[in-house]
């Protein structure tokens, strides 16, 4: 968070035709280089201009965001997103057709001109068109090239409303802007269409059915993929292994994990239950909430792994996982979504201590 102590600016649109110097003096504040607050289709956003080094600067310090990770292009229409990449192939384009706007963030080779500053010298950038009516009004203004990022924090990984975000990020903010909409629950998807064949990087409100009826063809899913070709749903350069099985085959897995592969750049999120004997002693030991408080364990979770992929020491992140009936199997479905590689202790494969390469998770 910055140090500023004033508070953002609250701009309520209620009439796009009657507010629209609104909408201007929000699109101004961040054409000077301050970050905007307003409601899209997965909650709240918070926005900068893509052109400027200063802004995306104040965006990345605000939010706790590396500025090794590569930032999403949020668009007004798909003709203003589709000009941001390389030469859009046929299939893009019809996926851009029906399901933009809407809850889809798709990868792709990058068009000319784009600022370094937003793909971080990759070949692909990612570009998003919300279905939010006043986010697409306010970018529609916008003569510049934004990025954005959904508004969240280790105790609110999942959105936040009105307040916590003032609480949150409001001394770093120039303005909020609300309509009569409120900010969306959709969780994204993201497909990637800048290699050789369609890969659904992360399922959200979108799965691979809906999206192969319309590509025509195979979608590979980050699941099959050897490790080095995927990324979480966070960060393209940290590791998220969940690990699972009965306590001690799990502790003995995540030792040898380490051992081998980990070192002083990892991470382990493990229960109570697990925390003691063989892992004791190990570097970068984080003991979560009891399964029993599930909010709190669920919250917990996933605000330490949002922080911890947001750290530049880090390249590995273990995770003890749950079962898959009862109270946890939703937590655990989604922990697998994001998850790099999924290693069940109980596959017969498994010898036990990593004789055998653990099986990437087939989803």
């Amino acid at each position: 968070m910055t140090g500023s102590a004033h508070q953002p600016v609250l701009l309520s649109v209620l009439s796009f035709s009657r507010n629209g110097d609104l909408l201007r003096r929000a699109v101004n504040l961040m054409r000077r280089g301050g970050v905007v607050a307003f409601p899209a289709d997965c909650g709240y956003v918070l926005a900068a201009r893509a052109d400027d080094a200063r802004s995306l600067g104040r965006l990345a310090e605000l939010t706790g965001r590396s500025p090794r990770h590569p930032w999403t292009l949020y668009a007004a229409d798909p003709d203003q997103a589709l000009s941001y990449l390389d030469e859009p192939s046929q299939m893009l384009q019809r996926v851009a057709e029906v399901f933009w706007p809407g809850p889809l963030t798709l990868l792709s080779r990058c068009g000319q001109g784009l600022p370094e500053a937003v793909h971080r010298g990759l070949l692909k950038v990612a570009v998003h068109v919300p279905s939010h009516r006043l986010a697409r009004a306010l970018l529609e203004l916008c003569r510049h090239p934004v990025v954005a990022l959904q508004a969240r924090t280790p105790l609110h990984p999942a959105g936040m409303e009105r307040e916590a975000l003032l609480e949150s990020f409001g001394p770093g903010l120039e303005a909020l802007v609300e309509g009569r909409e409120p900010p969306g629950n959709l969780d994204l998807s993201v497909l990637d269409l800048g290699g050789t064949a369609p890969r659904l990087v992360r399922q959200g409100f979108l799965g691979p059915q809906e999206l192969q009826r319309v590509l025509g063809c195979p979608l590979i899913l980050s699941g099959d993929l050897p490790a080095p070709e995927h990324f979480t749903r966070f960060s393209p350069e940290v590791h998220l292994v969940v690990v699972e099985g009965e306590p001690d085959r799990v502790a003995r897995r995540m030792k040898f994990q380490l051992e081998t592969q980990g070192g002083r750049n990892s991470a382990l999120l493990v229960t109570p239950t697990l925390a003691g004997g063989l892992l004791a002693d190990l570097p970068g030991l984080e003991v979560l909430p009891d399964p029993e408080c599930l909010e709190d364990l669920t919250r917990h979770l996933f605000g330490r792994i949002h922080h911890l992929e947001a750290q530049d020491s880090v390249r590995m992140i273990l995770v003890q996982g749950f079962p898959r009936e009862g109270p946890t199997a939703e937590l655990m479905e989604r922990l697998t979504r994001m998850a790099h590689q999924v290693i069940n202790t109980e596959d017969p494969g498994y010898d036990g201590q990593g004789g055998l390469r653990p099986r990437t998770r087939r989803r």
